[in-house]
């Protein structure tokens, strides 16, 4: 373990990591577009723990940096942007063999809407993100993080799944989506866990 924390070799798990999360995150689209939503969503799941892990890997070999943390974003903005809203539309519109719920109308908008919008405020919220950090990125986070907004999404579906719960709690995904984006891009300060004491501006 010493020996790899002083070689340049170091920088290589947490990133091996980061991309393996990536990597489940297309997946998850691939299993969207074929209409298996659940295994889709535990994909994003999945992936939340793989964001943590990386993380880790990389303060206990001493190995951050700033290529990691852009390619860290780039997998967020795939794995927790763009998957969950994916999953979302095929959802609702009918992807694989499932029944479309969002057949025109109000809703079919709403569901276009809400998918196109959160997918863009988690990119927004990721180059936020990076472009604060240095200064406040120690002690919080501004705005919805992009991994909890995706782990939330899929936890309802899934918890929706389970209990087959009436599908009017399907059919307002897409407003959830429309709402976590706004949080996402707002200046809502969140504390980082294991701070105690954050600015709040």
């Amino acid at each position: 373990m010493d020996s790899l924390r002083s070689s340049s070799l170091r920088f290589v798990p947490p990133n091996v990591v980061t991309c393996i999360g990536m990597t489940a995150g297309l997946i998850s689209i691939r299993e969207s577009i074929a209409g298996a939503f659940v295994s889709a969503a535990w994909f994003i799941m999945l992936s939340v723990l793989l964001d943590k892990l990386d993380g880790t890997v990389a303060r206990l070999l001493k190995a951050s940096s700033r290529f990691g943390m852009e390619l860290d974003s780039l997998s967020d903005l795939i794995t927790f942007g763009l998957a969950p809203g994916v999953l979302v539309l095929a959802i609702m519109t009918g992807a694989g063999e499932a029944a479309p719920l969002a057949t025109g109308g109000p809703l079919q908008t709403l569901t276009y809407v809400g998918c196109f919008f959160y997918v863009i405020a988690s990119a927004l919220r990721l180059a936020k993100f990076n472009v604060l950090t240095e200064d406040y990125g120690k002690k919080f986070f501004f705005g919805l993080p992009t991994t909890a907004a995706g782990a939330l999404i899929c936890s309802y579906f899934l918890t929706i799944s389970k209990y087959q719960l009436p599908l009017v709690f399907t059919q307002v995904m897409p407003l959830i989506l429309l709402v976590f984006g706004f949080m996402m891009v707002s200046r809502l300060p969140l504390p980082k866990l294991g701070v105690r004491e954050a600015a709040w501006i």
